[in-house]
């Protein structure tokens, strides 16, 4: 007689099985992602985008309001146009799950997997907002952020008046820290409407699980960051000390808005990379100074310090 064929069904895990991995999945991601904290929104303007990306335009409006003279009405300002623009920007990170991974007690594995994808996600408008200082991005008048020469005025004939937002005058390579003024929106974080950080699965169900046993997950966003008003940021390489500060804030106090107007951007946050922790904690959170004398600086901002300068 002919030896019976054995049928064999390959390994596919259940419904339940299935609910039961996205339930953990999912809570994974949501623990770790809700745990880890951020600071991006202290520096940054949060603007939803519409479309795929956003005009500089509506920033040349801020200026002052002017006194109303009935012989001439209102005076109308209408928002410019400009060539600079950001353009959202799309992020995913996607991992795999094999059939034979859950059959072989792999869960505990991509369970952490989904956690390190939750501090991951939680980090990246960090790691987009300060790369915009770290690396002088792009601003509303299609210049670097910090720059030498920004036009007093978008648009401007050569030759108009400039403005410098930057002492480059330290040593070689020595870092940097920033002055801003927040709420005048120096830097700006984009998020396509409706498609911030979304954490999803594909299950058994799925062309990936049918036609090649695998369960996929991770993470999907569409969000951009730039830079924004020059007029309200500033950086230096020279040693942060007392002097050193009180120089830039001068420096970027004397900023005058596009009229030759002063303009309201004392800064109000110190921002430095890890390296200036401890002389920036001294400036900023010391009441006393290295001589033990009266420190001028003691609260006068918020001092961050960012792992991504």
């Amino acid at each position: 007689m002919p030896t019976p064929i054995n049928r064999q069904v390959n390994y596919k895990p259940s419904a339940a099985d299935i609910l039961a991995l996205e339930t953990q999945l999912t809570t994974a991601y949501n623990d770790q992602f809700d745990a880890v904290p951020q600071t991006y929104t202290k520096i940054a303007t949060v603007i939803p985008m519409d479309e795929r990306g956003m005009s500089f335009a509506w920033l040349t409006s801020d200026d002052d309001l002017e006194e109303f003279d009935p012989n001439v009405g209102r005076v109308i300002k209408f928002l410019e146009a400009h060539n600079a623009r950001i353009e959202v920007r799309k992020f995913t990170k996607t991992l795999g799950l094999t059939f034979e991974d859950l059959r072989d007690g792999k869960l505990t594995t991509a369970i952490l997997t989904a956690a390190g994808i939750g501090r991951s996600t939680k980090r990246h408008p960090d790691r987009l907002v300060y790369g915009v200082l770290k690396n002088n991005g792009m601003c509303y008048d299609r210049l670097p952020l910090f720059d030498d020469a920004h036009p007093q005025k978008v648009d401007q004939d050569d030759g108009g008046p400039t403005f410098s937002n930057q002492n480059t005058g330290g040593a070689v390579g020595a870092p940097y820290w920033y002055l801003l003024r927040p709420e005048a929106h120096p830097v700006l974080f984009g998020v396509r409407n409706g498609e911030g950080y979304s954490f999803s699965t594909l299950g058994a169900d799925s062309d990936n699980g049918f036609l090649k046993e695998q369960i996929l997950f991770g993470v999907r966003a569409r969000v951009t960051a730039a830079g924004g008003l020059p007029q309200f940021a500033y950086r230096s390489n020279k040693p942060l000390t007392a002097e050193n500060l009180e120089a830039a804030v001068a420096a970027m106090e004397g900023i005058k808005g596009p009229e030759g107007q002063p303009i309201s951007n004392s800064p109000t946050v110190l921002v430095v990379p890890k390296s200036l922790r401890a002389s920036s904690k001294q400036l900023i959170l010391g009441d006393r100074n290295d001589k033990g004398g009266y420190n001028p600086w003691f609260g006068a901002m918020e001092l961050i310090v960012s792992d991504y300068l």
